[in-house]
C-alpha cells in the first residue's frame, strides 16, 4: 500500500516571527519527517509543508497548540504537491523586498 502524501499551506498573520519561533519551526518538521518552506514577511508567515498525511495533520494540530496565547489568524489549505523540496525545510525572511535564507 502506498504512503499517501499531503502538502498543506498555513497563512498566520498578526504574529512578527522570532527566533524562537522560526526554531519551533525547524523542530516540528524535524520531529515528523516534512518538508517545505516558511517565508516570513513582516507580520505574516507562510507555511508550506509536505508528507505523510498525519505528519501534516499533527503539524497543523501541534502548531495551533503553540500558537493558542497569541491573537493571531491562521489559514490553513491543501495544496498540490511538489518535488522540489527535496528532504528539507527551509526559513525565509523578507529583506528589502528579497526573500532570503534565515
Amino acid at each position: 500500500m502506498a504512503t499517501r502524501n499531503r502538502r498543506t499551506r498555513l497563512v498566520i498573520s498578526g504574529l512578527t516571527a522570532s527566533s524562537s519561533f522560526k526554531s519551533l519551526l525547524q523542530r516540528l518538521v524535524g520531529q515528523l519527517g516534512l518538508t517545505g518552506y516558511a517565508r516570513v514577511q513582516d507580520d505574516q508567515t507562510t507555511i508550506e509543508v509536505q508528507g505523510n498525511v498525519e505528519a501534516v495533520k499533527n503539524f497543523a494540530l501541534l502548531l495551533d497548540v503553540e500558537l493558542r496565547e497569541f491573537s493571531v489568524s491562521v489559514l490553513k489549505r491543501n495544496v498540490p504537491m511538489r518535488s522540489d523540496d527535496g528532504e528539507t525545510f527551509k526559513v525565509l525572511v523578507s529583506l528589502f523586498g528579497k526573500l532570503q535564507p534565515a
